[in-house]
């Protein structure tokens, strides 16, 4: 399945986009039919190809309550469950999760265009980004393993917010908070937090890199500013 394509269906605002104006788009929203999901849903698939990755023997299943949707997932890649709550923040909790995207063209599953891979936009709108409490007790990232993985995700405008974050490898302790603002000057982000653990070299040698210190504990604080996006630091 091509999970961008079926996204893109199920959208009520790709049904209803218009570039005739904004009356247009507001007659054309109130005659196009809006999707709607059954109050129970079970999917499995062998594949399911979403965010730059492909899911491997993929069950899905959604239920409605009377506070939103709960959606559980079980494959290769993922164990876990996402509540999308009708108030307050979506909260996420993953036993496991092995995400590995691969954002080219010809990884791509929609006829040689490039999936969507969102590090490529100058400009990313929050505004209809809901909340969102991250846990995940196994975590897997661009093939690193950063086992427990926490954070708070708070959209307020063109401010998106990180609270509570944590990385806990087991050997080294990563407890972050920060802010990304988008505004008409441009792009600022911001990082403050604490880096531990009981053995540099231990923990240097977790990530594949080598010291000559040896037993030795760190502890370092950190107050980190720069005019970008968070993932192009000055």
């Amino acid at each position: 399945l091509d999970g961008e394509s079926w996204l893109a269906l199920m959208s009520s605002d790709s049904a209803t986009t218009n570039k005739a104006g904004s009356r247009g788009k507001v007659a054309s929203k109130a005659l196009a039919p809006e999707f709607s999901f059954p109050h129970e849903i079970t999917l499995t698939t062998p594949q399911l190809t979403l965010g730059g990755q492909v899911w491997n023997d993929l069950l899905l299943r959604s239920t409605q309550g009377s506070n939103g949707m709960s959606i559980t997932a079980m494959g290769k890649e993922i164990d876990g469950r996402l509540m999308m709550n009708d108030a307050g923040p979506w909260k996420a909790d993953l036993r496991y999760l092995y995400f590995n995207p691969q954002w080219t063209v010809t990884d791509a599953a929609s006829g040689g265009q490039t999936s969507s891979n969102p590090f490529t936009e100058k400009n990313i709108s929050f505004a209809n980004w809901p909340a969102l409490q991250l846990r995940c007790q196994a975590c897997w990232f661009l093939g690193q393993n950063f086992r427990r993985v926490n954070a708070d995700l708070i959209p307020v405008g063109n401010q998106l917010s990180l609270r509570n974050g944590l990385i806990d490898t087991g050997v080294v302790r990563l407890d972050v908070q920060g802010d990304w603002k988008q505004n008409g000057s441009g792009q600022s982000t911001g990082l403050k937090g604490k880096l531990t653990g009981k053995d540099v070299e231990v923990a240097t040698s977790f990530f594949g890199v080598t010291t000559p210190l040896r037993g030795a504990p760190f502890n370092i604080d950190f107050d980190l500013h720069w005019k970008s996006i968070p993932w192009k630091p000055d």
